[in-house]
This record gives C-alpha cells, sequence and structure tokens, in this order.
C-alpha cells in the first residue's frame, strides 16, 4: 500500500496564495453550499487570517493530503482553557478519506496539546449524508444532543484511549504519516 501523507497547517503559517486557494475552495458551490454564510471576498478573507494571530480562541487548520489541497478544520475555544470548543471541518471534494476521521485526528492532536475534552458542532440538515459514519460506525464519544428545523447539533466527549485507538486503526488503515505545523506526530508516542 502506498505511504499518504496528511499534513494539518495552522492557517499563521500559511502564504498569501495558500489562503487566497483556501478561500477560492471556500467559495465554491461544492464548499458553500453546506455553510451558513455565503461568498466571502479577498480582502474580509485575508483580514480574518491575520487576526487568527492575535486570537487564542481560534485554531483554522488547512490539510493537505499528499500536498494536495484536502480541506479545513476549524475550532472556536467555548472556555478559556480550551477544555471545550466548537468545531468544524469541510473537505473540498477530495473523497479519497473520511473526512470525519481526518477531523477526529485533529480533535486528538489538540486533546493532548491544549487539554481539549468537549467539542460541540452543528451540521445543517440538508447536509446530513456527513453523519454516516456517526450512525454506522460512531466516532468515540461523539453523540446527537438536539435537532431543529435547520440543523443537527453534535457533542463529542474527548476520551483519551477509544479516541487513540480510533485514530490508530485510521492511521494504520490508511498507511497515514501525519504532520502538524511541519512537525511529525507519531500518535503512539504520545
Amino acid at each position: 500500500m502506498t505511504a499518504l501523507c496528511l499534513r494539518y497547517t495552522d492557517f499563521i503559517y500559511l502564504s498569501e496564495s495558500e489562503l487566497l486557494e483556501i478561500l477560492k475552495q471556500r467559495n465554491s458551490d461544492y464548499v458553500r453550499r453546506f455553510m451558513d454564510n455565503d461568498r466571502i471576498s479577498a480582502e474580509e478573507h485575508l483580514s480574518f487570517c491575520r487576526s487568527l494571530s492575535k486570537r487564542p480562541d481560534l485554531k483554522y487548520f488547512y490539510v493537505t493530503l499528499n500536498h494536495e489541497p484536502f480541506g479545513i478544520v476549524d475550532l472556536r475555544a467555548e472556555t478559556p482553557d480550551w477544555s471545550s470548543a466548537i468545531g468544524g471541518n469541510y473537505t473540498f471534494g477530495n473523497q479519497s478519506l473520511p473526512m470525519e476521521k481526518v477531523y477526529t485526528t485533529a480533535l486528538l492532536w489538540l486533546m493532548e496539546q491544549v487539554g481539549l475534552k468537549t467539542v460541540h458542532a452543528h451540521v445543517k440538515n440538508d447536509n446530513l449524508k456527513v453523519l454516516m459514519p456517526v450512525y454506522i460506525k460512531p466516532t468515540p464519544g461523539m453523540h446527537i444532543i438536539s435537532k431543529d428545523e435547520h440543523q443537527t447539533y453534535l457533542e463529542t466527549t474527548l476520551e483519551p484511549e477509544p479516541l487513540r485507538a480510533y485514530v490508530t486503526r485510521f492511521i494504520q488503515r490508511h498507511n497515514l504519516t501525519i504532520y502538524f505545523n511541519q512537525e511529525r506526530w507519531d500518535v503512539a508516542r504520545t
């Protein structure tokens, strides 16, 4: 099996051209149909991205697979100590890996780095297909907490050992090497 390289790079380390490539993907019809807001201008996007270095409550990661754009993982702290956060993610259309597992890998890393314990999220009801992995083989600790006419709300309680085992199986199954901000991360050594 061919080895794959999955990289998570904090937006604060990206060049302007990389940020503009993300914006192009973010504004695509494929991605935008699942978002709560509409198109974003380059000026708005770059201003927001530049503000991230001064926002300890936000983490945005650009995810690439073998150096090709894959998607975004983002979290906003709900508590000053990062024990609870609101998470989100989206793929640029690449279906070669399940985004839910790419996202969960980032949650495990953040659990170890900043002590993240609980993550809340919501999914638009017209995009419930992304919840299929939750119903078929759930991420450890993830469950639906409520629904309304537009959104389904989730909560994930991060438990170190089940989450580590889940992510380890994902990494082994796809023969992945994982990097966070250019540093290789070995889930087994944490």
